[in-house]
Formats: C-alpha cells, sequence, structure tokens
C-alpha cells in the first residue's frame, strides 16, 4: 500500500536532503584514470577503475535530474531517474563485492579480466561487444547485502512503465459521485510518488559513496592480486 494523502508532507525536507548529497557527488565526480599510477603489470584494476567511474557519472546524472523533476513536480520523470540512478548505484556495489572476492583469494582469477570488460563494454544488442551483465544481476547482488533494494526498484519500475503508477495513479483523479475522471498534474496531491523516489535517492547516494570508496582502499591490494595472476600482459 501507498502512504496516503493525509501524511503529513515532507518533499521539501527530502528533496533538500537529496539535492545535498547528489551536490556532493557532482563536486566529487573523476575526471581520469591513469592506468600506471594503477599497476605497471595488469590492465585489470584499470579496467575496474574505469567501469567504477563511468557509473559514477551516469549516477549523478540520473541524480541531479531526478532533483530537477522533483522540484518541478515531474514525479513518474522522477521517480524513473532515480530508479536509472540506483541501478549505476547497484553497479558500483557489484563491482566492489567482485573486488573483494578477488582480494580474498589472494591471486586473481583467470576470468576477471574478461567479467570485468563485460562490466565496461557489455553490450545487450551489438555483438561487436562483450555480453552485457543484467541490471537485475547487480540489485538482486546488492540486496543480498542491503535487503530492501530490489523491492524499492521493483516500486519505481511501476513508473517507469505505462502500468497504473506511471499513469493514471498519477495524472487520473476519479470522482465517484459524478463518475467522471478528470485528468491533470497534481490533482491527486499524493506525496507517494515524490517520497518514494527521494528517500530511494537518498539511501541511493549514501551507498554509492560508500562503495565508491571501499572500492578505492581495496584498489592496492586489488592490484597486487592482478599482478600475481597478470594473464594478459602489461599495462602498457
Amino acid at each position: 500500500m501507498s502512504p496516503s494523502d493525509t501524511e503529513p508532507p515532507c518533499i521539501a525536507s527530502l528533496l533538500a536532503d537529496a539535492r545535498a548529497h547528489v551536490t556532493r557527488l557532482t563536486n566529487n565526480l573523476p575526471t581520469e584514470v591513469d592506468p600506471l599510477a594503477v599497476s605497471l603489470k595488469s590492465k585489470t584494476p584499470y579496467l575496474a577503475l574505469c567501469f567504477r567511474e563511468g557509473q559514477a557519472w551516469r549516477a549523478e546524472e540520473f541524480a541531479r535530474a531526478a532533483c530537477d523533476m522533483f522540484e518541478r513536480g515531474d514525479d513518474v520523470v522522477g521517480v524513473s531517474n532515480t530508479r536509472g540512478a540506483v541501478e549505476s548505484v547497484a553497479a558500483i556495489w557489484y563491482l566492489k563485492c567482485l573486488i573483494e572476492g578477488e582480494i580474498e583469494r589472494g591471486v586473481a582469477s583467470a576470468d576477471v579480466y574478461a567479467h570485468l570488460k563485460q562490466l565496461h563494454l557489455g553490450s545487450r544488442s551489438d555483438n561487436a561487444f562483450p555480453k552485457a551483465i543484467n541490471a537485475t544481476t547487480m540489485l538482486k547482488k546488492a540486496d543480498a547485502e542491503i535487503p530492501g533494494v530490489w523491492r524499492s526498484y521493483e516500486l519505481m519500475s511501476e513508473f517507469g512503465h505505462p502500468n497504473y503508477w506511471g499513469s493514471a495513479g498519477v495524472f487520473g483523479s476519479p470522482d465517484r459521485e459524478t463518475l467522471i475522471t478528470y485528468f491533470g498534474k497534481g490533482l491527486r496531491k499524493n506525496m507517494y510518488p515524490a517520497r518514494l523516489g527521494l528517500t530511494c535517492l537518498i539511501a541511493a547516494m549514501g551507498t554509492l559513496f560508500h562503495a565508491y570508496n571501499k572500492i578505492s582502499d581495496m584498489t592496492p591490494d586489488f592490484a597486487k592480486a592482478c599482478e600475481r595472476e597478470n594473464p594478459h600482459g602489461s599495462a602498457t
């Protein structure tokens, strides 16, 4: 069940909190990855960081646009943009878990480079690229450690499709007495879409910062594990 229309509005507070998180990300977006600064022997950790940085930029764009949409009252687009940001956050979390596994192993597995190529260069439609890893796989991986991620994503997905919450549940308002259904923006005065999207966005930003920084902390050990295996030549 969605929150009722009678619950106290908290959208302004949530929006301010979300913008603060997104601004922090915007101000700290990475602008380069130097392979030689990561490892002189293995391309693998460089590829991992390139994937992370690309997802950080994608998450920031979706998250910043989501805040703009919620401020305008365009809740369907706001939730849909939040959903896109959450996918990138889950991708960064998935990378964190992959790196943790390689470090625990001590020597990088022979297929880790191919796995990272799937992440960084994967495509669902172009056979010239490696087959992409489904976002669902990444979201389920995050949900295993952060319960509720998948359920939140499912709820937001309702707004990303032409389902009830993506259409009539936001834009339609039936009059039980006249039987007329009116359509327009803000007729329902329902806080649920914005509250769902902003709550998920705030949580996603916190998760991104944690996973992003954890990857930074692990990169030296990951590089050592990759250099021990080093099945793909030098970074040069």
